[in-house]
C-alpha cells in the first residue's frame, strides 16, 4: 500500500509539472503559513447533580390487559424498596393525546396524598479542567461515571431546572458561556 501511494504521489507531481495552474496552486498552498486559531476551554469547579422523586407507598399500576404487564408507575423490589421505572419508548398508541390524558388522570387519582421521597445523586463535583487547542484528549471511565455529562457541560447542553443543578463555570478563551 505504501509503495502504491508513493507511485501515485510521483504521478501527481509529474502531472503537476506539466500543468502550470496546478503548479501555481501547489506552490501557493505550500507557501502559506496559516496558523490555526488558539482556543482554550476551562471548567472551574464544575458540578452536576440530579434529584429523583419516588413515592414511598405503592401506587396501583395501570395494566396493559392484552399483555398482562404493567405499563405505568415504578416497579418495587421487596428487599431494596422503590426502583426507578424502565425507560419507556413512545409508540403511536402510547403517545396519543387520549392515552396520555388517561394516564395523567389515573396518576393524579392514585398519587393524591402519597408522600414523595427525594434522592439527590451527584454526577460530578469539583471538576477543574483545561483543554488546549492542538491537543487530543481521551476521556475514559466506567459506565455512568460522567463522561457524557462532562462533554454536555462543555457544549452547554445539560438540562437545567429544579431537579437538575449545574454548577461551576465553563469558559472558552476567557469568555463565560453565561454571558
Amino acid at each position: 500500500i505504501v509503495e502504491s501511494l508513493k507511485i501515485h504521489r510521483a504521478e501527481l507531481l509529474a502531472q503537476m509539472e506539466d500543468d502550470e495552474l496546478l503548479k501555481h496552486i501547489y506552490e501557493t498552498w505550500t507557501g502559506l503559513k496559516a496558523d490555526l486559531p488558539q482556543m482554550e476551554c476551562r471548567i472551574l469547579d464544575g458540578s452536576y447533580s440530579v434529584t429523583n422523586r419516588f413515592e414511598t407507598e405503592s401506587v396501583p399500576k395501570l395494566t396493559d390487559f392484552s399483555k398482562g404487564k404493567a405499563v405505568d408507575g415504578d416497579e418495587e423490589d421487596e428487599e431494596e424498596g422503590p426502583v426507578r421505572a424502565k425507560q419507556k419508548i413512545p409508540t403511536v398508541a402510547s403517545a396519543s393525546p387520549l392515552v396520555m390524558m388517561f394516564r395523567r388522570m389515573y396518576k393524579s387519582i392514585y398519587t393524591r396524598g402519597h408522600a414523595m421521597e427525594t434522592e439527590t445523586k451527584t454526577i460530578m463535583e469539583g471538576v477543574n479542567l483545561r483543554f488546549e487547542s492542538g491537543k487530543m484528549y481521551l476521556i475514559l471511565g466506567a459506565p455512568g461515571c460522567g463522561k457524557s455529562t462532562l462533554l454536555k457541560m462543555i457544549a452547554k447542553t445539560l438540562t437545567e431546572d429544579k431537579d437538575h443543578v449545574v454548577g461551576g463555570d465553563v469558559t472558552v478563551n476567557g469568555i463565560s458561556q453565561k454571558e
